[in-house]
């Protein structure tokens, strides 16, 4: 992740970085940045294509990153959120494989 980041920030003009993003209350999305540096600790600072403003990041919230052409984003980028997780319960007699899914 480091890596992706710091090669991002080397060629600001020209690479920006998606990757996903866990906040602290564990809802996940996609977001596209633009990392300025890096803060102390596992943070980074960077201006949020999403969020249109510059925020601080934790690398351990951050997976999955990949450097991409800053050419091909323009503000706001949306942000994308994950679906709601689904888990297998047993109950329904109605349902032919008694399993039905449930939201978390």
């Amino acid at each position: 992740m480091r890596n992706v980041i710091s090669q991002a920030i080397t060629m600001s003009d020209d690479w920006v970085v998606e990757f996903c993003y866990r906040d602290s209350k564990g809802n996940e999305s996609i977001r596209v940045v633009s990392p300025v540096r890096f803060l102390g600790g596992d943070r980074f600072l960077g201006l949020c294509l999403c969020r249109e403003e510059p925020r601080q990041f934790y690398l351990s919230r951050c997976t999955d990153a990949t450097i991409r052409p800053a050419c091909d984003y323009v503000m706001p980028v949306p942000i994308r959120q994950f679906p709601e997780l689904h888990k297998k319960t047993s109950h329904s007699k109605s349902d032919p494989m008694n399993t039905r899914l449930v939201l978390q």
